[in-house]
């Protein structure tokens, strides 16, 4: 068997990137040009997939509306922004792995009444920059089985910055900094 070697993609919409995934293999990178927004999409892979930016560029967003999923991905330099507003988004099964930004990994905010509630499931998060995860007020969100390690914040929660309604399981919060709440800073609702 002849080993394949990972090809490197370059998509600049949402029609793009799904095309790719009906064919990429495990290795393989995908560079994002230009955000995308997922509306009731849901954007999965069993491969080993990593969505990034171009060198040198600036980081991109995913933005998340409608239950839209978004599964199994390793992300560099690729932010993701989750609206409640009208119903829940899951993000499950992915690393984020590096961020050149001052921004967070992922920013939620939108409606706290059930079952609008944000799910962020079997995830990684290191090296952030500013947070790895900020929960905006009025938003509803939980979060099983993740790691957050190694991320940093000039400001509140190294990790995790919560002012919304949030519910932590089975995770692990180690080694992160911030002025306050180097792990996770709670100015919202909180159960652990």
């Amino acid at each position: 068997d002849a080993e394949l070697t990972p090809t490197t993609h370059t998509v600049s919409t949402l029609d793009e990137l799904q095309a790719v995934l009906t064919y990429a293999m495990s290795g393989d990178t995908v560079v994002l040009t230009d955000g995308i927004v997922l509306d009731a999409v849901s954007v999965s892979t069993e491969e080993k997939i990593l969505l990034t930016t171009a060198a040198d560029a600036p980081a991109v967003s995913i933005a998340m509306y409608n239950g839209a999923i978004l599964d199994g991905f390793s992300l560099s330099n690729v932010r993701v922004t989750v609206s409640t507003s009208e119903t829940a988004a899951i993000i499950r099964n992915c690393n984020f792995v590096s961020i050149d930004e001052q921004e967070p990994y992922i920013r939620v905010s939108g409606n706290p009444t059930p079952p609008n509630v944000a799910q962020i499931e079997n995830c990684t998060f290191e090296n952030a920059l500013s947070c790895a995860l900020s929960v905006r007020t009025n938003t509803n969100v939980t979060v099983s089985g993740c790691t957050f390690s190694a991320n940093s914040n000039g400001a509140q929660g190294g990790a995790i910055h919560n002012s919304g309604i949030m519910a932590v399981s089975n995770s692990v919060i180690c080694n992160n900094n911030g002025i306050s709440g180097g792990g996770l800073y709670n100015d919202g609702e909180l159960s652990l």
